[in-house]
């Protein structure tokens, strides 16, 4: 059976270990549930976009590879 188009998809989860919003722990099921390559940036917080800008560029880069 084949797999629809988004589900095909790679997908790419990054995870900020210091998140006080989402536990780290719940992160990592759900990107684990969604088949995720997980990418943990250590400290971050969970705006890691803004905390961690440069982390969250590179992981972005990887998966448009």
């Amino acid at each position: 059976m084949e797999k629809s188009a988004p589900a095909a998809l790679p997908k790419y989860a990054v995870i900020p270990t210091g998140d006080k919003a989402i536990a780290p722990a719940a992160e990592r099921f759900m990107a684990t549930r969604a088949g995720a390559t997980k990418v943990e940036i250590a400290g971050a917080s969970h705006l890691v976009a803004v905390s961690q800008p440069l982390a969250v560029t590179k992981v972005i880069e990887r998966a448009a590879r």
